[in-house]
């Protein structure tokens, strides 16, 4: 996805975006909805997520775990930014390739990928792909999905092994030391994969960028209230949180060591 950084130009193509689809979205979401939709992304002119780029210019990084890496969308900003490190995972062997090639792209020569399923525990679990590949999940589709977003289909589904994160590096001969920055963007897993965290990577971890979900957009996947306060008991700070109006967003939490 392309980010518009400029916010007069950001705001005349979400614009356009909702004056064309007004038909579908109207059905979709109704006429207050609508209109709560446009008065954020239109009038207000913020975006989706929260902005990560300016997150994390001030910080001095020392590397990332990057849950959920789909093809690599944040290689150029860490690259621009100087990150040294970054363990990029992504459960969809499909994305392989264009991750890999958005890595050579920007030079990120000292990063590592792992195509596998990380979570709360070893075993099985079922990979629910959609044909639109940044909402494929361990989670089926909940109704907050549905309702904000019907045009995405679950496309097939695929099962495999699951591993913790702690076990994911000790398996990679990785140093949780290296990495004091986690982002997570697992459509609803985010609290089984801390939950595989907890005794080897989370306690390096200062920084963290997670996706937050106020209404159930994934079956059985963890809620807002819930991620927050395991985040709390874990010592960590909420620093900043975007909710747009469609119950998913992001919050930015860090911690003192």
């Amino acid at each position: 996805m392309v980010r518009i950084e400029h916010p007069f130009l950001r705001r005349f193509v979400q614009l356009l975006h909702f004056v064309l689809a007004a038909p579908w979205f109207i059905v979709w979401w109704g006429w207050e909805r609508y209109f709560e939709m446009v008065r954020f992304f239109v009038v207000s002119a913020h975006t989706f997520e929260l902005d990560y780029k300016a997150i994390l210019t001030p910080l001095q990084i020392k590397g990332v775990v990057h849950v959920g890496a789909n093809v690599g969308q944040e290689a150029a900003v860490y690259d621009e930014l100087g990150v040294p490190k970054v363990l990029w995972i992504e459960a969809q062997e499909d994305c392989r390739g264009a991750l890999e090639g958005a890595l050579k792209k920007h030079h990120r020569d000292e990063d590592v990928v792992a195509i596998t399923a990380v979570s709360g525990e070893e075993g099985s679990a079922t990979l629910f792909q959609m044909d639109n590949s940044i909402s494929s999940s361990l989670k089926p589709l909940g109704s907050g999905h549905k309702h904000f977003f019907p045009f995405i289909q679950q496309a097939k589904t695929q099962q495999l092994q699951t591993e913790t994160l702690d076990g994911l590096l000790k398996r990679l001969s990785l140093n949780p030391r290296e990495f004091d920055f986690m982002y997570l963007d697992v459509q609803g897993s985010e609290l089984d994969v801390l939950k595989g965290s907890t005794t080897q990577v989370l306690p390096h971890i200062r920084y963290l960028v997670t996706e937050v979900s106020a209404e159930e957009h994934y079956k059985g996947g963890c809620l807002e209230k819930d991620l927050h306060e395991f985040l709390v008991s874990q010592g960590f700070s909420l620093v900043q949180r975007h909710m747009p109006p469609i119950g998913h967003g992001n919050s930015f939490y860090t911690r003192e060591q």
